[in-house]
């Protein structure tokens, strides 16, 4: 099975602040289970302090199962009809993931819906989080 590492850069804890890459993310989902839940939406936004500008990127994901939790997010299964699958869209993800210290809301959340969708896929996703 490959293995994802978007980070390739020295570890987390020899890092300073002002010198990091934070990949800002955030989910939306069919539900709350990470390993039979999917995504539904992902949103990214690159902060890097070496670079003025970001990489901003948004997309419905579909799921390839009903949406349970729409009265939260407003996402419904014929939005996602014709979105792309996580499968599809994980190379651009992966990208912008890579070499970043992944950060949101509710990051333990967010974490493991990105490494269930990606183990899904045959790859191991392994990044530092905050």
């Amino acid at each position: 099975m490959p293995i994802l590492d978007p980070y390739m850069g020295e570890p987390l804890s020899k890092l300073e602040i002002s010198k990091t890459d934070f990949a800002i993310v955030d989910l939306e989902t069919t539900g709350i289970d990470s390993v039979n839940d999917r995504i539904v939406e992902i949103a990214n936004r690159r902060y890097s302090p070496e670079r003025e500008s970001s990489i901003v990127f948004d997309t419905l994901i579909n799921p390839l199962q009903k949406i349970k939790s729409t009265h939260i997010h407003g996402i419904q299964d014929q939005d996602v009809r014709n979105a792309p699958t996580f499968e599809e869209a994980a190379h651009k993800i992966s990208g912008l993931l890579s070499g970043a210290v992944l950060a949101s809301y509710n990051v333990n959340f967010d974490y493991m819906f990105l490494r269930e969708e990606f183990k899904r896929i045959g790859a191991k996703m392994v990044m530092p989080f905050v």
